[in-house]
């Protein structure tokens, strides 16, 4: 059960670098007031949304990062 665990954590991880860099690009190109991320990443709750909003501030610009906001819908 923790092999299963541990490669999870992996995925979840990967996934969260790879959003929060792809929603810093696209912050850092167009310069939106906010990002909303809805559906079922917004469901995963602060396992995958703290690590991504971590991420998105890690590469977002610094003059980007004090404009926008990345939000989370929850259904």
């Amino acid at each position: 059960m923790r092999n299963k665990d541990c490669i999870t954590m992996q995925h979840s991880n990967k996934l969260a670098v790879y959003l929060g860099v792809s929603l810093a690009n696209i912050a850092n190109v167009l310069n939106p007031k906010k990002v909303v991320i809805g559906d079922g990443v917004s469901k995963a709750g602060g396992i995958l949304l703290d690590p991504v909003r971590e991420q998105f501030n890690r590469f977002v610009f610094l003059h980007v990062s004090g404009e926008n906001t990345i939000d989370f819908l929850s259904t």
